[in-house]
């Protein structure tokens, strides 16, 4: 599995969110990019031409994240015909059901260790989706698309502004510690972060049949941990309360998430609370 455009803060958030998984050992570095006559089509656009070159003992990546920064495992074709490709020859993250990109990939370099040996990989044009991560193989159809999940972050520092964009894999395992990584990477990216910096993210998450839930969170620098940390967090349990909600059954369609970075410590703390009415409360009620 290779991460690509994350800061070591991340990739050690990532390796601690997956601990116990198959998914714990990463390896840093690595680009995502696209064959020069798809350097001007969309990410999702399908290669023809990169397709045509795909072969038993080719390299094929599988995308958990895809934009701006990058999540990838790369695997070996088995099998391919028009219908369907077999990978891997085992499982990767042991989901059944996925939808994943499918992409071309090019191995740079191979590091050898007995402790831990891994590859540094670019991967290139979009040629079809994973659909199935079986006991076996990793199966997927040449030429489909996969269901992705839009997160767009912008972070506002007095520096000036600067915007993250990706997809993130729809899948309940996985999803949620996705978007909390993503965002925590997006945060840290900021040079004129300090130890006092506060942060107001505001946004909505957006399912598919409902008016879009909103997002207020202020994360001030503590002791347990770092406000950017702390803001990834505390959006990453909200995010988490509608998506791993037994009742939802649309999907997600995007995550839009702004975050205003304050050279101060700024911090909102709520006093009391009491309900001023003695009457029983109904859903729909002012009360």
């Amino acid at each position: 599995l290779v991460m690509s455009g994350f800061n070591p803060e991340a990739i050690r958030l990532w390796q601690q969110k997956m601990a116990g998984t198959s998914l714990a050992q990463v390896a840093a570095g690595g680009v995502s990019g696209t064959s020069p006559q798809d350097a001007n089509q969309p990410k999702d656009a399908i290669s023809p031409a990169a397709l045509a070159t795909i072969e038993p003992g080719s390299a094929v990546s599988a995308q958990l994240i895809r934009g701006d920064v990058e999540i990838s495992a790369t695997c070996t074709v088995t099998y391919i015909d028009p219908k369907q490709l077999l990978a891997c020859g085992h499982p990767v993250l042991q989901a059944g059901p996925i939808s994943l990109p499918m992409t071309t990939a090019d191995v740079v370099a191979t590091l050898a260790s007995p402790l831990n040996a891994f590859k540094i990989i670019n991967t290139g044009a979009t040629i079809g989706a994973f659909t199935e991560d079986g006991q076996s193989a990793l199966s997927g159809i040449p030429g489909a698309h996969a269901r992705m999940i839009p997160m767009h972050i912008t972070v506002d520092a007095p520096q000036g502004t600067r915007h993250v964009n990706v997809e993130i894999l729809d899948l309940p395992s996985l999803t949620p510690q996705a978007m909390e990584v993503v965002l925590y990477n997006s945060l840290m990216q900021a040079n004129d972060s300090t130890a006092s910096t506060s942060y107001h993210l505001t946004g909505a998450i957006d399912v598919a049949g409902y008016p879009p839930s909103p997002i207020d969170v202020w994360a001030a620098p503590g002791d347990l941990m770092p406000a950017p940390l702390q803001a990834a967090v505390l959006v990453g349990a909200r995010f988490n309360e509608l998506y791993s909600n037994s009742s939802r059954q649309n999907p997600l369609r995007s995550i839009d998430i702004h975050a205003e970075a304050i050279p101060r410590r700024a911090q909102v703390e709520l006093v009391a609370a009491r309900l001023v009415s003695s009457d029983t409360v109904h859903a729909g009620d002012t009360v």
